[in-house]
């Protein structure tokens, strides 16, 4: 008998403003995605939209008018790269009852493609475990190799907070002011209607919250640390929220990695590496996205590309693998 899957979907999204006011189609669309066989409890189903239309027997016009709606309010959020649906609310309604729980959503992790919206799906589960007792965030941690952080219990307060810390950033370093990023996905769910808690006012001072989180991520200072150190590799060009949200989610991992020279010395035992400066026969470069990703990241650390201390390329795909290590073409500073 094949097991049975459950999901919680909260019967007060009937009293939600936004999901009253969608048309038929569009709340139909909405439970049909919330209760779809595929759908992992992370919230997130790998899917087209051709092919779901094709399940309902819906025109792909028909279903692009019932998804705009949703998607347009938050309510579900949707990559075309991946492709990936994600109802960034479903977690708040499907808390996990125990920490071998949290375990097994790496097995529907694994099942969603690689795309920027499941980086920021990551951000929004730490975030989320980052509320429950330690041994939760342990598992969670186990499992994802990715430390959980605490949730602001006011999204505004933890939006203007964020916006007064990027400020702070560039007032020390007597820059221009840049555009300020999103508040982490986690802190403004969305897809089922809020529980207000009239214990936490809007104007409750920020600063405790301050004091005892992690330092601000300084996004910019590290792109121009990697285009520094790494001239041969494709160059930062823009820092995008997708790119921010990989950020913090490394910046957060460990207290040892929430100062710029650790970032330096990152990026200069990747210049040490000729694999991934290209050095191949097929001339693959790791780029900055690559380099940010978790468990990429504690290969490069684990010095598993340096050719001095027999380094192998195990987690690369096949027709990268065993190329002859060269380091003419690095700088004579980084050369062995």
């Amino acid at each position: 008998m094949a097991r049975l899957k459950y999901r919680k979907i909260s019967p007060y999204i009937w009293n939600d403003r936004k999901f009253k006011k969608f048309p038929e189609k569009a709340q139909f669309l909405m439970l049909f995605m919330l209760t779809h066989p595929n759908m992992t409890p992370l919230g997130a189903v790998r899917a087209n939209m051709p092919g779901l239309a094709c399940e309902l027997k819906w025109t792909l016009e028909a279903f692009a008018e019932a998804f705009r709606e949703p998607c347009t309010q938050g309510m579900v959020k949707h990559d075309e790269e991946g492709p990936l649906f994600w109802f960034p609310n479903f977690l708040k309604h499907n808390l996990p009852e125990s920490p071998n729980v949290i375990k097994s959503w790496a097995g529907g992790w694994h099942e969603l493609p690689e795309c920027d919206l499941k980086e920021e799906l990551l951000e929004h589960a730490a975030c989320t475990v980052g509320g429950l007792s330690d041994p939760f965030q342990k598992a969670f941690s186990e499992a994802f190799d990715v430390d959980c952080r605490q949730p602001s219990p006011d999204p505004i307060a933890n939006q203007e907070q964020e916006q007064e810390q990027e400020q702070e950033q560039e007032e020390d370093t007597n820059t221009s002011p840049t555009t300020v990023g999103d508040a982490p996905a986690c802190d403004s769910p969305a897809g089922f209607p809020e529980e207000k808690n009239p214990a936490t006012p809007l104007e409750e001072e920020p600063e405790p919250a301050k004091k005892s989180g992690p330092k601000p991520c300084p996004f910019q200072k590290i792109a121009d640390a990697y285009n520094r150190n790494l001239p041969q590799l494709p160059q930062v060009k823009e820092v995008t929220d997708a790119r921010k949200n990989r950020l913090r989610i490394a910046w957060r991992a460990s207290k040892e990695r929430q100062t710029l020279k650790w970032w330096e010395e990152y990026f200069q035992l990747v210049a040490r590496c000729p694999f991934l400066l290209g050095e191949s026969k097929r001339g693959w470069k790791a780029g900055f996205d690559w380099l940010l990703t978790p468990t990429n990241m504690v290969k490069v650390r684990e010095r598993n590309f340096l050719p001095e201390e027999g380094g192998n390329n195990e987690s690369l795909p096949p027709e990268l693998r065993n190329a002859p290590p060269q380091n003419d073409s690095l700088p004579p500073e980084l050369r062995g």
